[in-house]
């Protein structure tokens, strides 16, 4: 971390990715989920890499055989937490800040905006078509 720098922990999750054994290991048995799986991601999110992981969770669930329809999206510009942005570019929070520390959550205002529009409909989409709900 350099100073006066926002502090990612993408890095460290990124590192921790490359033993494979410890990867394995941490899998919790995701195919005893009995419904379909949507897994959102933001491309910048700073926080991890939460596209590589719902990467790596679909290729476990195929692995698997798991039987449901199971998706994911990903979301460009957008940060960790980008499914709050939903009132606009200034509603998204894109790093906190306590005391002399910030936390970057990663993404900008605008691309966190765009994915909370965006994401809604399909979250309601996904829900509709694997549990018939309107």
């Amino acid at each position: 971390m350099q100073a006066n720098q926002p502090v990612a922990f993408r890095t460290s999750y990124d590192v921790s990715r490359a033993n494979a054994a410890a990867v394995t290991a941490a899998f919790f048995p995701l195919e005893r989920i009995t419904g379909p799986l949507l897994c959102l991601a933001g491309d910048d999110d700073q926080m991890w890499n939460s596209r590589a992981h719902c990467e790596l969770a679909l290729s476990y669930l195929n692995q698997h055989h798991h039987s449901y329809p199971d998706r994911m999206i990903s979301y460009p510009n957008a940060g960790h937490l980008f499914i709050v942005a939903n009132h606009g570019p200034s509603s998204a929070i894109n790093s906190v800040h306590s005391g002399s520390l910030e936390l970057s959550f990663g993404g900008t205002a605008e691309g966190d905006a765009a994915a909370a529009q965006a994401v809604w409909p399909e979250i309601h989409a996904f829900l509709a078509a694997a549990f018939g709900v309107s």
